[in-house]
């Protein structure tokens, strides 16, 4: 039965494999995730001049309407003002008669009342003569009596003068059946058309005369604002949340200079228009969503087709890089084997060669180093190119190995190496890690002067279960504008000193690589003249925990 066992426990082998090569690497996730992110900025973008659009198009159209519509209504409200100016005399006078007949009535109803008064009053004095015998008692009384008969008397003057109950003005009662109140015929060149054919039930008509006394009205809408005199002869509107109205002022232009006759303040509801706002608004919101709903879809996949081709050559890039990396490296190993066996046999070599193939050496082995580093990043970039076994490191070890690995180079350049490496574990390849650390150490090493300070310390685990590497130096440090771009690949802070040195541009792409396909991350913080801080998070690894396939 031991060969089912190995059988069983060699196909959970395979299949975790076949999960960990058919999963995304992380540097290829995180390029999807930047991916996406253009994808929602483009949308956004898309969906914010869509929305701006239509909503500048919706206020603009709102605008329009309310122009026409106010527009209309000015219209209709100064014809109407214009026909009820005709009438204007003809109501002065009506009203005249109606309240000079009013004022008579009212006379002889006060001398009525008057002629009564007295004759009770005489009657009173008869009563007083008979009871001149009384006590004081019945004085004081009648006095009394005399006082209250002097008060009615009073009260009777002045009776019904005020006539409380009853307007000072014509109203809708007077215009019924009123045919005389149509226009006359004034030779002013225009046509008298009766403004009781013009006015419509949501209207109401103000006569006033040149001192702003109302003098009639008829309808059943009227501004609860008062007259206010009105200098320009077109008239002026007023309005508020339900009633705007034309006040127009009219003369006499028979005489010289034209005399002021009255004014005509014409009024009508707006709710009409108001709810014809309403209703365009509600439909332009509708109609809005509608638009951006339809545009977003659009944008979707507008956005996922016009990106396709962008991520097609990427992915096309990294095959060529990864393919030109592999082709190169045959013909620069020939190169350099075939330069090391000459340099073997010097005395084959001319005096005058022996600098030039050291050149060639040299530059040759820079090349590869190059070449090595693109086709490392080209895999860690290929989903399923790095896909190896995983194992738990002890991560103090591998970074004593390492420094005493650079401790003879830092020995020679004259700086102290330190560490400070507390227990701490991880999970990952060794390999990669030691390339990781190697590639930060060897730009601290590389950019620290004579008489400087690099360590590597190991932070404790806190409770979020991250294992922090920081590798600090007192170099030449890293100016504020070049931090976001310090992990670009081909980028050098110090150009001239990086290629005299061999230094390519990539340990810091190649460190970023590495911690990202190991779940972890690096940042830097660094002050020019004073030294830097590379900062390598990685997840911790307890023994006793089943290990997860990365």
């Amino acid at each position: 039965m031991a060969w089912a066992t190995d059988f069983i426990h060699n196909c959970r082998n395979w299949t975790r494999g076949l999960k960990r090569s058919l999963a995304p690497s992380p540097v290829a996730a995180t390029e999807a995730a930047q991916f996406q992110a253009l994808r929602r900025r483009l949308l956004l973008s898309f969906l914010v001049v869509m929305s701006t659009v239509v909503g500048l198009g919706s206020i603009v159209a709102i605008e329009f309407l309310i122009y026409n519509l106010y527009q209309q209504l000015d219209q209709q409200l100064l014809v109407l003002a214009q026909a009820a100016g005709h009438s204007l005399e003809a109501i002065e006078e009506a009203h005249e008669e109606q309240f000079d007949n009013d004022s008579d009535e009212d006379d002889r109803r006060q001398e009525k009342e008057r002629a009564k008064q007295e004759r009770k009053a005489k009657k009173q004095r008869e009563r007083e003569q008979e009871l001149d015998d009384e006590d004081e008692d019945k004085d004081e009384y009648e006095d009394k009596n005399e006082d209250k008969n002097q008060a009615d008397q009073n009260q009777a003057k002045n009776f019904n003068t005020d006539r409380p109950n009853a307007p000072d003005f014509l109203d809708d009662r007077f215009f019924e059946g009123r045919q005389d109140l149509r226009p006359r015929l004034d030779n002013d060149g225009d046509l008298d058309i009766p403004w009781q054919s013009l006015q419509q039930p949501d209207q109401g008509v103000e006569w006033f005369d040149a001192r702003g006394k109302l003098l009639a009205r008829q309808g059943r809408i009227f501004p609860a604002w008062p007259l206010a005199p009105i200098a320009q002869p077109q008239g002026a509107i007023a309005q508020d949340q339900q009633l705007r109205s034309l006040t127009t002022p009219f003369y006499d232009g028979e005489k010289q200079p034209p005399r002021l006759r009255g004014y005509v303040r014409v009024t009508e509801s707006i709710d009409s228009i108001n709810s014809a706002i309403q209703q365009l608004g509600t439909g332009l919101a509708i109609g809005s969503g509608l638009a951006i709903g339809l545009s977003t879809i659009g944008g979707l996949w507008l956005t996922r087709q016009s990106l396709r081709p962008i991520e097609a050559s990427f992915r096309k890039l990294r095959q060529f890089t990864a393919d030109a990396s592999h082709e190169l490296r045959g013909p620069l190993t020939a190169i350099r084997t075939s330069v090391e066996v000459m340099q073997s046999h010097p005395e084959r070599i001319d005096p005058a060669d022996v600098a030039k193939l050291a050149a060639i050496h040299n530059a040759t082995g820079q090349m590869t180093q190059l070449v090595e580093d693109l086709l490392l990043l080209a895999r860690q970039d290929t989903p399923g190119a790095t896909a190896h076994p995983r194992q738990s490191i002890d991560l103090p070890e591998l970074l004593e190995s390492l420094i005493e690995t650079y401790a003879d180079r830092a020995a020679v350049q004259q700086i102290e190496l330190a560490s400070e490496l507390p227990p701490a574990s991880v999970l990952g390849e060794p390999l990669l890690l030691w390339r990781l650390f190697g590639n930060l150490l060897d730009n601290a090493l590389k950019y620290t002067p004579a008489g400087g300070r690099v360590w590597v310390v190991i932070l404790p685990i806190g409770r979020d279960r991250q294992v922090r590497v920081e590798i600090r130096d007192t170099g030449i440090g890293i100016a504020p504008a070049d931090l976001p771009q310090v992990f670009d690949r081909l980028w050098r802070a110090d150009r001239v000193r990086s290629h005299r040195e061999g230094g390519s541009g990539l340990g810091l792409s190649i460190a970023q690589a590495i911690a990202r396909s190991h779940q972890g991350q690096i940042t830097v913080r660094s002050q020019l003249n004073q030294g830097s801080c590379f900062t390598v998070t990685l997840p911790a690894f307890a023994p006793n925990s089943k290990p997860v396939p990365l």
